[in-house]
C-alpha cells in the first residue's frame, strides 16, 4: 500500500483519509520548507531506485523463477 512506498517526512507526507485539517497543516507546511521538499524528494527518488529500478524487478523475477523449479 502506500504506506510501504511513502514514508512519512522521510520521502513524503501521510495524511489520514478525510483529514482535510492534516491535509491542509502538510500542504502549508510544504509551501514554507522548500528545502524539506528537496530532502523528501532526494529520499523519494533514492529509495524507488533502490526497491523498482527495472535491475531489482528483473532480479526479482529470476529469482522467483529460479525458485520455481
Amino acid at each position: 500500500g502506500i504506506s510501504d512506498i511513502i514514508k512519512n517526512e522521510e520521502t513524503g507526507w501521510l495524511v489520514r483519509e478525510k483529514d482535510s485539517m492534516a491535509l491542509s497543516s502538510v500542504i502549508i507546511n510544504s509551501i514554507e520548507k522548500k528545502s524539506l521538499n528537496a530532502r523528501l524528494a532526494v529520499n523519494g527518488y533514492e529509495m524507488i531506485n533502490d526497491k523498482f529500478s527495472w535491475l531489482i524487478i528483473a532480479k526479482n523475477y529470476l529469482d522467483v523463477y529460479l525458485n520455481v523449479r
